[in-house]
């Protein structure tokens, strides 16, 4: 399984158009890494987690095939991780040739979210036109979804985020390998640990809204000394295998750090640090 970051920022972006703080200063005369788009990921060729306001540039810049493109996960209703006028221009009008079918796989929440704004923008009143199929999560932990004749497993998990929202992380599972997308989110719910529990998770991405600097957030987002906290824990319980590539991600300027800050508090720990552009493969 081959993923790409396509964004690691939080809600604003960094920079933030309206911050003059350090880290957007620098982003804004230094790019490269310090320079983030809000956060997504590509998983192989055909599958997108997160759908928010940055995603034409981000499949632009990263030369995504869109005709490739067969489901979409999104975490949950906010609007940095998805951005409902996004999908309107799938219909027929702006789209000149035949669209291919897409999934979105997401809480009952967020579908009612993308529906209802389209209608309430006078665009679409229905996925039927925009040739989507919904596909409505229930985060219980246990309900896997598959397809069928496709190398792909979903099971969905309570996210520590946005309650009443139905926000969910993620266990994407396919050619006999795990990767496990956590943001957002905070420390996970009891009925979660349990859940995990001998998951053998080959890979994982991890909320890191609060930076390394800021210390004991649990709940919503999480800090660095609290992803060292559920890194350990996982392992412990065997969630994650003993050599899973883990990587912190979903930055928020307002942690005041750089990516090299970043750097050098989670790579000694066998954490790396996302950034727009990152690939790895597990």
């Amino acid at each position: 399984m081959k993923i790409k970051i396509l964004g690691s920022a939080a809600a604003e972006a960094v920079p933030c158009h309206f911050c003059d703080c350090r880290i957007c200063e620098l982003a804004r005369t230094g790019g490269g890494k310090e320079l983030r788009r809000r956060t997504s990921y590509l998983i192989d060729d055909d599958t997108l987690v997160d759908y928010g306001p940055d995603i034409n540039w981000q499949m632009n810049e990263f030369k995504i095939d869109s005709f490739k493109l067969e489901r979409v996960l999104l975490t949950h209703l906010h609007a940095d991780h998805v951005d409902p006028v996004e999908f309107f221009w799938r219909r027929a009008g702006f789209a000149k040739q035949p669209i291919n079918p897409l999934k979105i796989y997401s809480s009952k929440n967020t579908h009612l979210k993308i529906i209802s704004l389209m209608a309430l923008y006078g665009n679409s009143l229905s996925y039927d036109e925009l040739n989507i199929e919904p596909v409505i999560l229930n985060p219980d932990g246990t309900t896997v979804y598959e397809e069928e004749g496709k190398d792909f497993k979903l099971t969905a998990f309570q996210a520590n985020h946005a309650p009443g929202a139905g926000p969910c992380v993620f266990m994407v599972e396919r050619s006999g390998k795990r990767f496990f997308v956590c943001n957002d989110t905070g420390y996970f719910f009891d009925p979660v640990w349990e859940q995990l529990r001998n998951a053998r998770i080959d890979g994982i991405v991890i909320d890191c809204t609060m930076g390394c600097k800021m210390e004991n957030c649990w709940n919503g987002h999480m800090s660095g000394d609290v992803i060292l906290e559920l890194v350990g824990k996982m392992r412990a319980i065997r969630a994650l295998k003993a050599d899973a590539f883990v990587v912190a991600n979903h930055f928020s300027h307002n942690a005041d750090c750089t990516h090299e800050e970043l750097e050098a508090f989670f790579n000694p720990m066998g954490i790396e640090v996302g950034y727009d552009g990152f690939e790895f493969e597990i």
